[in-house]
């Protein structure tokens, strides 16, 4: 078994991501507008719309290419709401300053480790 991902499928999956988002730009993004009171545990397409603000088309590429939870039945997709907002936030990006901070505590345990 292969232990090494290949590089290009990575590549790939980002720059679909990439796709979806011009093509979201170029359709006009919409925001959320349902409460997240009012969403229901499991929904379908058009309230995954409501969501995540994605376009349609957008949410059948990344499902066809399994790129976020979902499930199948009769031939119709539904979602898990907790599921959908773990998947929205599970790539969150360090602030300037987290960074820096991350970066001075590894030089302080360097020197700290060095002497």
């Amino acid at each position: 078994m292969n232990t090494n991902p290949n590089p290009f499928d990575s590549i790939e999956t980002r720059l679909s991501i990439i796709e979806g988002h011009l093509l979201d730009l170029k359709h006009g993004s919409i925001k959320p507008q349902t409460q997240p009171s009012e969403i229901p545990p499991i929904f379908d397409v058009k309230t995954c719309k409501e969501v995540t603000g994605f376009a349609i088309p957008t949410i059948y590429r990344n499902t066809s290419k399994n790129l976020m939870p979902h499930y199948r039945r009769d031939g119709k997709l539904f979602f898990k709401r907790d599921e959908i907002y773990a998947w929205m936030t599970e790539n969150r990006v360090q602030t300037t300053s987290q960074f820096l901070d991350e970066v001075d505590e590894k030089f302080s345990a360097n020197r700290k480790g060095g002497k």
